[in-house]
């Protein structure tokens, strides 16, 4: 969908069009192999496929097993996520045309969450595939014929999500640094090199009308306060920032 609306306006550089759609693509259509290995597997375990033998089909470790195979040739791929990310945020900066075609197609139903989030999926996807695949070794007795293939199948995920470990923090961080930056009114270069994104929560300030809500970021360099709903988009208007180096805290 995004890609049909960028072509559609003329909206993004060649460059920046092969960057993201050659490392996106190859991963978009390997997961569409795997959904239907696993909706196939679905249907003979149910019996809502015409297997003579229902209990043959009734385990999920060979079916993963042979995808997270698969799925190790692609950790080049979503180690370039990183590059994807930060470009796709450059030009959009840089180009006018290209953010307006970024916030438009942000606001349409099919994008339900901002744009760069969809492309953090396929390493958290990743995470999960171990977490999922740790809770069925737990659940199986060693002895159970589906435990060491999702045993072995654990271990392949596991060594593509160790190194892909510090790449995922980084890229959620950033995430969440340029979602911040277009939510925040008043602040310049919030993804800057180093910062990172610690908490937000809100506080009351005691003025003359009474209790004034406040939200608050924390970063781990400096502390920003604002008010809230200042615009019909619902933006952040940034009241006062304070450098956290030298700040004491007193409980």
């Amino acid at each position: 969908w995004f890609r049909s609306a960028v072509i559609k306006e003329n909206a993004m550089p060649e460059g920046l069009m092969t960057l993201l759609f050659s490392n996106i693509d190859p991963i978009y259509e390997f997961h569409r192999g795997f959904l239907k290995e696993l909706d196939q597997r679905l249907a003979l375990w149910e019996g809502r496929s015409n297997a003579h033998v229902k209990g043959d089909y009734q385990r999920i470790g060979d079916v993963m097993l042979k995808n997270m195979c698969v799925l190790k040739e692609f950790t080049s791929y979503l180690q370039k996520h990183d590059e994807v990310l930060t470009e796709l945020e450059k030009s959009s900066k840089r180009l006018k045309k290209l953010e307006t075609v970024y916030k438009e197609f942000e606001l349409q139903k099919v994008c339900y969450l901002p744009l760069n989030t969809f492309l953090l999926k396929p390493i958290q996807r990743l995470m999960h595939y171990k977490l999922i695949l740790e809770r069925l070794c737990k659940h199986y007795s060693p002895a159970h014929r589906d435990y060491e293939d999702c045993k072995e199948a654990l271990k392949e995920v596991a060594e593509i999500a160790s190194q892909l470990q510090s790449s995922l923090i980084r890229l959620e961080n950033f995430q969440k640094l340029t979602e911040l930056q277009r939510d925040l009114i008043g602040i310049e270069n919030l993804t800057a090199q180093g910062r990172e994104f610690i908490r937000e929560g809100c506080l009351y300030k005691l003025t003359k009308k009474g209790l004034q809500q406040r939200m608050f970021f924390l970063f781990s360099d400096m502390l920003l306060y604002t008010s809230k709903g200042v615009t019909a988009t619902n933006q952040f208007k940034v009241h006062g920032q304070l450098p956290l180096n030298g700040m004491i805290v007193s409980q």
